[in-house]
């Protein structure tokens, strides 16, 4: 194991950087032997993290117990974390698995801030990856990567060692190591494959599928890294399959990953480049892509900001979703050390004025043009489908006096009207509710 771990390091330049290693720290096997390992080695300073989970009770307990031992008995600093993974699945919509993985590395990321430390250890290994290799091509993802040995200041020294040699490590060295019994169950779908399916076909088929499935890994992930970055010089997505590489590209992008990306997904991705402005696919974990005017976009899900404010003759108006002040009326009180934007209107058309967003029906007349609905005005400017529900307009009934971004229905505006439409921000911070305003104001 040892000259195993040695030729990975070196290989892919592991500890190239940094002052320190935060090493993921279960108290399972490979975690045992991956810190034993690292000690013994003296690969820079070491901080070992534990994080309990909170779902196996009095298990769970025993582990951080054991964990803290270990690395009091071989002089490695320790530290304990608490996450809440069934709380956060549920919160977020996602597996067990999923929660569990994003709070560990969160917690790994913060220890290694507090310390400068430039590198995350975990103790993934050879067996780990064939697992991978065969639920990617199962859940049908159109590729195979594996699992990479570095991503970003994440790095798997074991990540080519088989978990047989991982055991027959901690036998010589006399190491302990606890047993997490919810791994035994076919409870997850890696679970059946690692107890169940995996050795049947290493049985009937080839006793070196494990090492055979990581090597096809390796030399698809080199490929892949090569073809994107032939993809990311042309400068444009090109045809054939590059196109997938292209797609998958803006998705990592936007995403951070392609966990739960499917072949399917891509293809899906590619056909709405082909169709109509606005047509829009859903993607994993809360994305989107949207074809906008025939380029394709991956965006994070928004709700649409909806919101109504009625704005009655003669009252300041506070609208908080766009940090606005609004007053309709005659003889608007002086705004002392703030920037207005004063619009000239026809008091006496107003009967339900509100401070809005879009409607059904909605329309405003333009004078020379007559009379649109704010659906095709939208169409004829080419403002973007996700972009139209959050413009925010001051409307009379129906009729839109003044839409964000300064264009008025001229039916309701006059130099000599008889009242004035007020729209003005107060001095503090800047608002989140990024729009383009008519002279900073509207």
């Amino acid at each position: 194991m040892e000259k195993t771990a040695r030729k990975t390091i070196k290989k892919y330049e592991m500890l190239a950087a940094g002052n320190g290693i935060v090493v993921g720290f279960s108290g399972g096997a490979d975690s045992v032997a991956l810190l034993h390992f690292l000690t013994n080695e003296q690969y820079l300073p070491l901080l070992a993290v534990h994080v309990n989970h909170g779902l196996r009770g009095a298990d769970a307990d025993a582990d951080a117990v054991f964990c803290e031992e270990f690395c009091r008995k071989i002089g490695v600093d320790f530290e304990l974390h608490h996450a809440d993974v069934a709380k956060f699945a549920k919160e977020g919509k996602v597996s067990i698995e999923a929660a569990g993985r994003k709070l560990r590395y969160e917690i790994f990321n913060e220890a290694a801030q507090k310390r400068d430390f430039g590198h995350i250890a975990v103790a993934h290994n050879q067996n780990d990856v064939a697992e991978t290799v065969l639920l990617q091509i199962l859940r049908g993802t159109g590729r195979v990567r594996g699992i990479a040995p570095v991503r970003e200041n994440i790095i798997r020294p074991l990540i080519d060692v088989p978990r047989s040699e991982i055991e027959g490590y901690c036998v010589r060295h006399g190491l302990e190591y606890r047993h997490d019994a919810s791994n035994d169950g076919d409870g997850f779908a890696r679970n059946k494959l690692r107890n169940k399916y995996l050795p049947q076909l290493a049985a009937e088929f080839n006793p070196n599928l494990v090492e055979n499935l990581a090597q096809l890994a390796e030399v698809s992930r080199e490929e892949d890294e090569y073809l994107e970055e032939l993809v990311g010089s042309a400068g444009e997505r090109g045809r054939s399959p590059l196109q997938r590489r292209w797609v998958r590209g803006l998705i990592r992008e936007a995403k951070g990953d392609l966990e739960n990306i499917t072949f399917d997904h891509v293809e899906a991705v590619l056909e709405l480049e082909k169709g109509a402005t606005g047509r829009e696919v859903a993607l994993p974990d809360g994305f989107l892509a949207r074809n906008v005017y025939g380029r394709v976009e991956i965006v994070k899900r928004k709700l649409p900001l909806q919101f109504s404010y009625e704005l009655p003759l003669g009252q300041d108006v506070y609208v908080a979703e766009i940090d606005r002040w609004f007053y309709l009326g005659e003889n608007p009180p002086k705004r002392v050390g703030i920037t207005t934007y004063n619009l000239p209107v026809k008091l006496d058309m107003m009967t339900d004025v509100k401070v809005r967003t879009r409607m059904a029906g909605d329309k405003i007349y333009i004078g020379g043009v007559g009379t649109k609905k704010i659906k095709n005005y939208f169409i004829d400017k080419k403002i973007p489908r996700h972009e139209r529900d959050a413009v925010v307009f001051v409307a009379n009934k129906s009729d839109v006096i003044i839409m964000q971004g300064g264009v008025c229905d001229d039916k309701y505006t006059c130099d000599d009207g008889d009242g004035l439409l007020q729209i003005w921000r107060e001095l503090g911070e800047e608002s989140d509710y990024d729009l383009q305003f008519c002279g900073d104001v509207f």
